[in-house]
């Protein structure tokens, strides 16, 4: 949780960046969420310990992915 708060460090010298190192499997799915984010099919996505959420508008609640199967319906097709 903390790479939220120096997510926006800024430092004379230096930026801040943290990234999780996902699974292979994970990573085709922040992939996936990506281009629906593009697609504005969803409006957030983020990985907190590993875990994958997302949100369909930034007032809607958070959805936890398990599998590609919850982020589907949203993604563009190619």
């Amino acid at each position: 949780m903390s790479k939220t708060a120096l997510k926006n460090h800024r430092s004379g010298t230096f930026n801040v960046f943290i990234s999780e190192d996902l699974t292979t499997q994970r990573q085709k799915l922040i992939g996936e969420l990506s281009r629906a984010r593009k697609a504005k099919s969803i409006a957030s996505y983020w990985t907190n310990d590993g875990r994958i959420f997302f949100k369909v508008t930034m007032e809607s609640a958070k959805v936890f992915v398990k599998s590609y199967d919850d982020i589907a319906p949203y993604v563009p097709h190619s």
